[in-house]
């Protein structure tokens, strides 16, 4: 038999394990978002070329035509920056995504299956 203070232990212990677990889930899509996002501007920003010349309005317009709370002009410059520092991240998701099971495959996986 259980005694009270195992079963509060047994609690505690699933607890921080279900936490910790769904903490490090959500890291990694919102990684994986934030560099999506940077991906899809900067994309749109060159048009296919090397450079881009940045639309002084791009992000403020971006930000009012979202308008989700936590998408603003900040996040998305910090994301255009994390893209252009981090380029090989879309293929090593990529790669991550491609050897799950298919009824595992989120929609992400369609997103990076193709270019920005």
């Amino acid at each position: 038999m259980m005694t009270f203070d195992q079963l509060a232990e047994r609690i505690h212990t699933v607890h921080q394990s279900a936490q910790t677990s769904s903490v490090g889930a959500i890291n990694r899509a919102m990684t994986l978002r934030n560099w999506l996002i940077g991906c899809y501007i900067v994309e749109f920003e060159q048009h296919g070329e090397k450079r881009a010349e940045y639309g002084a309005n791009l992000l403020k317009k971006l930000e009012e035509r979202v308008h989700e709370k936590g998408l603003n002009t900040t996040l998305f410059k910090l994301s255009r920056k994390f893209y252009l520092t981090y380029p090989q991240i879309g293929a090593i998701v990529s790669h991550q995504l491609n050897a799950l099971p298919s009824e595992e495959k989120s929609a992400t996986a369609s997103h990076l299956s193709r270019p920005c």
